[in-house]
């Protein structure tokens, strides 16, 4: 990506975790002169910020507050963007959480706060990212979403919901954007040693290790995959089989086998 129009980088929810490993990333393997870093804790972008310029000293690192899940958060965001959304050649929405349990014993408040973020913040973000990239003719979006996208979870019911939201719409885009120059990516990891699992109330190592993948990894992975244009990509072999197989079962076999687990 050394097209001078197409100098900046977005990542959401630079704050923590697969967001900062994306931001690592794209500074030390893509050529973008400036990244813009958007979450809602200051302190920690400013710690990544630092980290991003010790690494690279010429790169412009940009702050941008923004609570996605707030009605005007969106709105703060592209504000923040000031003069560099035409030049943005790849958009991050990697911003998102879940709460897990049971469904009625989750508060409107919580619910709705989840879905501002994974869903309503996701789908605006790209649809004024996108024009702009269509018009030059040259873009990437990449949407974190979850192989939880593929199956029904109880117990973790809006947010796998949530994430099969992301994959589809990520997927329809796709197509509708099929040679235009412009990719969209739905990203959808396995588990991950993240603060992800201590906001969605489960212990932060649940489940064997083989299962997971580390934030580094991912974040080169999704990269990778949507430099190729990849409309959708699994980062564990093991996920991708089950993915696979997923089709050949019940639904209703699927939904009580993740129930179990995630309820236990």
């Amino acid at each position: 990506m050394n097209d001078t129009a197409v100098s900046t980088c977005v990542v959401t929810g630079a704050s923590s975790g697969l967001g900062v490993e994306l931001a690592l990333e794209v500074a030390a393997t893509l050529d973008f002169t400036t990244i813009v870093l958007s979450a809602r804790r200051r302190e920690r972008m400013e710690a990544l910020a630092a980290r991003l310029r010790e690494q690279r000293p010429e790169l412009d690192v940009r702050i941008v507050v923004a609570d996605l899940s707030a009605p005007d958060g969106v709105d703060t965001l592209f504000a923040g963007l000031d003069d560099l959304l035409p030049t943005v050649g790849l958009w991050i929405n990697n911003a998102g959480f879940g709460y897990r349990g049971p469904f009625l014993e989750q508060t409107a408040q919580e619910l709705d706060r989840m879905l501002d973020v994974d869903v309503r913040a996701l789908m605006h973000c790209t649809r004024r990212v996108l024009p702009a990239m269509k018009a030059r003719g040259s873009g990437r979006v990449l949407n974190v979403s979850s192989v939880a996208a593929f199956s029904p979870i109880p117990w973790f019911a809006v947010y796998a919901a949530s994430k099969a939201f992301v994959l589809s719409f990520s997927e329809a885009l796709a197509h509708e954007l099929a040679g235009t120059g412009v990719t969209v990516t739905a990203f959808c990891p396995g588990p991950m040693p993240t603060e992800f699992f201590d906001i969605a109330g489960k212990t932060r190592w649940h489940g064997p290790g083989f299962l997971w993948i580390t934030p580094r990894k991912a974040a080169r992975e999704a990269l990778d995959a949507t430099l190729a244009g990849q409309a959708v990509h699994i980062p564990q072999r093991l996920f991708v089989l089950q993915t696979f197989l997923s089709r050949f079962f019940p639904r209703g076999l699927i939904s009580a086998v993740s129930g179990r687990i995630f309820r236990d």
